[in-house]
């Protein structure tokens, strides 16, 4: 009975830093959001980003540039100019 506590002890000790270490996976979800239309959800997620600890740095660096692609593709299949022109104004 002493050997399995060891024995789990040490497992649960190996996956520690796994866990603690594990990054959100940011980028393939907000290409997920956007692929599937849902931009407003992709912005939001976005504007959440910085400063969160599960999201890598690198990737929080490029929020600006996901924020702006993200209005660039909303505007490109939208009908309404003027909702267009300002949605391309903001990206």
């Amino acid at each position: 009975m002493r050997r399995f506590r060891s024995l789990t002890l040490v497992t649960y000790l190996a996956l520690i830093p796994t866990l603690v270490s594990a990054e959100e996976p940011a980028r393939e979800f907000v290409e997920s959001l956007r692929s599937r239309g849902f931009y407003d959800e992709a912005l939001d997620y976005l504007n959440k980003l910085p400063g969160n600890a599960a999201v890598s740095k690198s990737f929080q660096e490029t929020v600006l540039f996901e924020r702006g692609v993200t209005y660039l593709q909303r505007a490109r299949g939208h009908k309404d100019l003027e909702k267009k022109n300002e949605w391309l104004a903001e990206g």
